[in-house]
């Protein structure tokens, strides 16, 4: 705009710069515990690295697939500092789509009623051995899990499931 010029303002069509983004899926199937998941993490990041813009992106990461070991070891910082340290982003995002479960409850012939607590017990075995930390001793952790239930469905008190927990949890710990 200049007040002083005729006409006083002149309209100039201009193109924005564009933030160059990096959208990546990440399958974590592969990976049987959280310090394979920062391996493989690595060895992709250094294929995306070869392709990202120069420019600092902004890093949209989306984690997919089953994934092997508990959701409370998966350490989004961790994740979040080697996609920083590789890729020198603006920004990152990381999405967890994992699924934490994979298995079919078989139930019997068809029409059978199924006790509860046998269902239950299949059930807290094949959560157990999703993690690959606890697959070969899932049925164990499985009856420590329903025992525990019990205890608190019984108002067992807490230095007794805390006792119950010391017990077992260390007899499944033991190779």
């Amino acid at each position: 705009m200049d007040g002083a010029a005729q006409p006083p303002h002149r309209v100039r069509l201009v193109q924005p710069p564009r933030r160059p983004f990096l959208r990546e899926r990440l399958d974590v199937e592969p990976c049987a515990g959280p310090g394979d998941l920062l391996e493989l993490l690595r060895r992709n990041i250094a294929d995306w690295g070869r392709e990202a813009p120069s420019e600092s992106p902004v890093v949209h990461l989306t984690l997919t697939g089953r994934l092997r070991f508990d959701r409370h070891h998966l350490d989004m910082g961790a994740l979040e500092a080697e996609l920083t340290s590789g890729l020198h982003p603006l920004v990152v995002v990381i999405r967890d789509q994992t699924d934490e479960t994979a298995f079919r409850v078989r139930t019997g012939e068809e029409g059978e009623l199924v006790d509860r607590s046998v269902l239950e017990l299949e059930v807290l075995r094949q959560l157990f051995a999703n993690d690959e930390q606890k697959v070969h001793k899932a049925t164990g952790w499985a009856h420590m899990a329903q025992a525990l239930k019990q205890a608190a469905l019984s108002r067992e008190s807490p230095d007794g499931m805390a006792e119950l927990i010391r017990r077992e949890a260390a007899e499944l710990m033991e190779s």
